[in-house]
């Protein structure tokens, strides 16, 4: 399996071990290569995947939401997986809904609650020769995917020059927009990702520019 081009599903389970080797029967069913479940602390399942990712390495992504993981979907990804120029690449679909959907937008900056994926399509390599190749696989993927997409934007995936603030905060944007320029006039909370922002407290044409930390593998 080494530097072979794969699926994976990984998954997380807070209950009754049994319980968890019964929901996992059906894909155990379809053959994988190779199998593993064992408990683990919260820290390390946060952590499990940064080997992906190594720091020094070169990283260009493009994220968004779909609701259904249709049969074009499917397609789509297998497509663009074995046309990735890089064997580091990888594209992650997350499961959303539960708890995560139950909650009110308002409630909180999380721009859209209402989208069952969300997928981050990340172009990983070493050689800076390759920039193109790479980045052109990661925007092509993106594209081919928007027929599926909602338009939103999950904020910890947005990267840099990515300028999708309203699409990862949705109808919150203005909101926050306006608790930034109450709370951090200075724009004293920031970092490298910067998105503008027109609270409606300012003079007409003024600008005002917030960089919002946006966590890890943003």
């Amino acid at each position: 399996m080494h530097w072979q081009k794969a699926c994976s599903v990984a998954f997380c389970w807070t209950g009754d071990p049994a319980e968890c080797d019964r929901l996992l029967s059906p894909f155990a069913k379809l053959g994988p290569a190779f199998r593993a479940a064992h408990e683990l602390p919260y820290k390390e399942l946060q952590c499990m995947f940064d080997v992906l990712a190594p720091h020094g390495n070169l990283s260009y992504w493009k994220t968004g939401f779909v609701n259904s993981v249709s049969p074009a979907v499917a397609r789509t990804m297998v497509e663009f997986g074995r046309a990735a120029p890089s064997p580091l690449s990888q594209a992650e679909f997350m499961i959303l809904g539960g708890k995560v959907a139950g909650i009110p937008n308002q409630d909180s900056a999380f721009g859209d609650r209402a989208g069952r994926f969300v997928y981050n399509l990340v172009a990983n390599w070493t050689d800076a020769a390759q920039d193109s190749e790479n980045i052109a696989w990661a925007r092509n993927f993106f594209n081919a995917m928007q027929p599926f997409s909602t338009g939103a934007a999950y904020a910890n995936y947005l990267g840099d020059g990515d300028n999708r603030a309203r699409d990862a905060f949705g109808a919150n944007y203005d909101r926050l927009s306006q608790l930034k320029a109450t709370y951090d006039s200075t724009n004293f909370s920031r970092t490298r990702r910067m998105f503008r922002l027109r609270p409606r407290s300012h003079p007409p044409g003024a600008r005002v520019y917030s960089r919002v930390r946006l966590g890890r593998g943003a």
